[in-house]
């Protein structure tokens, strides 16, 4: 076996070249941005709407993504080498301090290569194992630094992406990791390994309200994410940090597999669930569904921090359900929410009367009594008596008919029972408009949780346990 070879700290950041991306908002006019941005970086810098295009070593990239009195920007260096891009990024960090905003939804994004040719660790980037930099990465360290990004939905934890198979292998969790921790590959998380089979990695971490603020905190995060690199590169094993990390991810493990097998089992060990099938316990019954249900019971368990509440399956519909639970996403998809306080990535499903904070909601519909903070959304239909506040909501001309508060929302059909205060952008709601696309109720399910949760349904109201069919309104 092939022993590491070791390098000074001065060899490997001589090695490392960084492009970065700086998200923020300005009012400035934009000629006096371009000028001062190309006069900071000494680079001719392209004007553009599109995310098609790349920089180049000339040429940084500004990217204006709609018009308003205050746009929101995303400027692009090109990979450098460390010490000739990191004044560079200085200079660009204290310009946006002084003249820009940063919010919430801004991110720094960093992305990172090493000169093998010179530095030659055990392993490339392109050959390098995921998980061993998922384990080794410390995100308290960098939660110091940034401590708004603790539950961005920006910058999501890759910590937390430990999916469930049918067998959960306890007896060498080393020999298994790839099984037991996937790799995240959206540029939503705090690493994003979309791209490192071609030798990049992209860290999101930075970022937050006020981000370029912190110089001296970005520059300590910078150099962490390089020695953590090169270390996860020119390590033979899993080091210690690192299994005990694995184990911290995996407590629950030996708990679950005990219960897997056994409904009697699960209720042993988590009395505080109820499971369900179309909302009756009765035990031959819930014995006959077990097979079919424990995948996705779980899956909410381990991945979506399920641990009180209400589990039923719908069979007429084929739809699952979750009532009066907390839950933190690595990825929920397809299931009706009903009195739940969510976080984290939500996917297709129906939310009826949740509390939902700092999350990614996908494809699906929020019903009455729902209140969404400090999220991203996107093809998000918002029914009546639904709030949004501090959203950016990309919603392709889906329907919104709710109350909205401090948000960013884009190419959205914004319906007559719709409320805006005067914090919230609209963007190209007029120039590029679209027929809005409603609902219509065609029958109602006998659901009883959501028809004793809400009583008497207004006028054009939708439930999550409805049949709808999309229609032009």
């Amino acid at each position: 076996m092939n022993q590491p070879k070791k390098y000074s700290l001065p060899e490997v950041f001589n090695n490392v070249s960084l492009g970065f991306v700086f998200e923020f908002y300005s009012s400035k006019e934009i000629n006096h941005i371009v000028e001062n941005l190309s006069k900071l970086t000494t680079k001719n810098i392209i004007l553009t709407n599109a995310k098609s295009y790349s920089p180049s070593p000339g040429n940084a990239l500004l990217i204006k993504e709609y018009n308003g009195k205050k746009p929101r920007y995303s400027f692009e260096l090109a990979s450098q080498k460390y010490d000739s891009i990191v004044p560079l990024m200085k200079e660009v960090i204290q310009w946006i301090s002084e003249t820009s905003e940063c919010k919430t939804d801004n991110v720094m994004r960093v992305n990172m290569s090493f000169d093998h040719r010179h530095l030659k660790t055990l392993s490339t980037i392109s050959k390098m194992n995921p998980q061993k930099l998922i384990l080794k990465i410390n995100e308290e360290y960098i939660y110091d630094r940034f401590p708004l990004q603790s539950d961005s939905p920006y910058a999501m934890s890759i910590k937390k992406l430990v999916p469930i198979t049918e067998s959960i292998y306890t007896n060498d969790m080393v020999k298994n990791v790839n099984y037991i921790i996937g790799i995240p590959d959206k540029d939503f998380y705090g690493i994003n390994f979309e791209n490192y089979t071609r030798d990049i990695l992209q860290f999101n971490y930075i970022g937050g309200m006020d981000y370029a603020d912190n110089p001296k905190e970005i520059l300590e995060v910078l150099e962490y994410y390089v020695i953590k690199t090169y270390q996860s590169l020119n390590e033979i094993d899993f080091t210690k940090d690192e299994l005990n990390e694995l184990k911290k991810l995996t407590n629950d493990f030996y708990k679950i597999q005990e219960a897997y097998y056994d409904i009697d089992k699960f209720a042993e060990l988590f009395p505080e669930i109820e499971v369900a099938v179309d909302l009756r316990r009765d035990s031959q019954l819930l014995k006959s569904y077990w097979q079919n249900i424990r995948p996705t019971l779980f899956d909410a368990v381990i991945n979506n921090n399920f641990r009180e509440g209400q589990f039923n399956l719908d069979t007429q519909y084929g739809v699952y359900q979750l009532r009066n639970a907390t839950l933190n996403c690595t990825g929920i998809k397809g299931f009706d929410l009903v009195k739940c306080d969510v976080t984290g990535l939500i996917e297709n499903c129906n939310l009826i009367s949740c509390e939902v904070n700092d999350a990614r909601i996908y494809d699906s519909i929020i019903i009455r009594g729902t209140n969404v903070f400090g999220s991203y959304c996107k093809k998000l239909t918002a029914e009546r008596e639904t709030m949004l506040e501090n959203c950016f909501v990309d919603n392709h001309y889906e329907l919104l008919n709710c109350e909205l508060k401090e948000s960013i929302i884009k190419f959205a059909g914004i319906g007559k029972s719709a409320t805006l205060d005067e914090s919230t952008v609209v963007i190209d709601n007029e120039n590029n408009y679209e027929p809005a696309v409603g609902v219509e109720v065609e029958e109602m399910r006998d659901y009883l949780w959501i028809k004793d949760l809400t009583g008497k349904k207004p006028e054009g109201h939708i439930f999550g346990n409805q049949y709808i069919k999309k229609t032009y309104i």
